[in-house]
């Protein structure tokens, strides 16, 4: 039984931060994984909408991990870089969106992930 949240709201950001950016990082195996025959996420619906639906991912775990910070489920040592790096990253993603989601900015992600 867990008699305090912060374990359980942990589990949540990371499997959040963890399914959101293996949808960035499908992107990036996208012609490979066409080639191989593989149905990825990218490979059945599109490597725009794979972004973006990575990136609503992302907004949904700064959300939380603010939302959480807030209701004091879960400390500022760990909500503050969190919600630092969502700044960070926002601003990353709103650049890269206005290049038009170029593939080759997936690689750039890739390395900043």
């Amino acid at each position: 039984r867990i008699t305090q949240p912060t374990p359980l709201v942990g589990a949540v950001l990371l499997g959040i931060l963890f399914v959101t950016g293996h949808l960035h990082h499908e992107v990036v195996d996208h012609e490979a994984d066409t080639r191989a025959g593989l149905k990825t996420l990218a490979v059945r619906h599109g490597v725009e909408r794979s972004i973006w639906l990575g990136t609503a991912g992302f907004a949904v775990f700064y959300v939380v991990n603010a939302a959480a910070w807030l209701a004091g489920w879960w400390p500022g040592s760990l909500a503050i870089p969190f919600v630092a790096g969502g700044a960070l990253h926002a601003g990353a993603l709103a650049v890269w969106a206005k290049r038009g989601l170029q593939r080759k900015g997936a690689y750039a992600y890739r390395t900043i992930y």
